[in-house]
C-alpha cells in the first residue's frame, strides 16, 4: 500500500547551499536506484530561511526500509546530515 511521509528539516544557519546541493543528490539517488520510492521532492519552508520540507512517497513498507539502507543514499544521508541543526521531523500523510 503506498503511503507519503513529510520530512520536516531544520539546518543550521549559513548552510542552505550545502544542504540544497546534499539533498538534491540524495533526491536523484533516491529516484534513481530505489525503484519502490515513487517521489521525492524538497522544499524550503517561506518565511522560515533555515527550515525545508522533503515529501516522499513510497510503493510500500519495503520500499521505505530500502531507502533508510541502500548503500547508494548513505553517502547522501551523511553530507545533509552535517548540515543539520537538530533531528529531522517524520509525518506519515495521508490525503483526505
Amino acid at each position: 500500500m503506498t503511503f507519503d511521509q513529510l520530512v520536516t528539516i531544520t539546518i543550521r544557519p549559513g548552510m542552505a547551499a550545502e544542504f540544497e546541493a546534499a539533498a538534491g543528490k540524495l533526491a536523484a539517488g533516491a529516484k534513481a536506484s530505489e525503484p519502490g520510492t515513487l517521489d521525492y521532492r524538497l522544499f524550503r519552508v517561506r518565511g522560515k530561511a533555515d527550515t525545508y520540507m522533503f515529501i516522499e512517497s513510497y510503493a510500500n513498507e519495503a520500499a521505505l526500509d530500502l531507502h533508510r539502507t541502500n548503500p547508494a543514499t548513505q553517502a547522501h544521508f551523511k553530507a545533509v546530515g552535517a548540515c543539520l541543526a537538530g533531528r529531522p521531523v517524520v509525518e506519515v500523510i495521508e490525503p483526505v
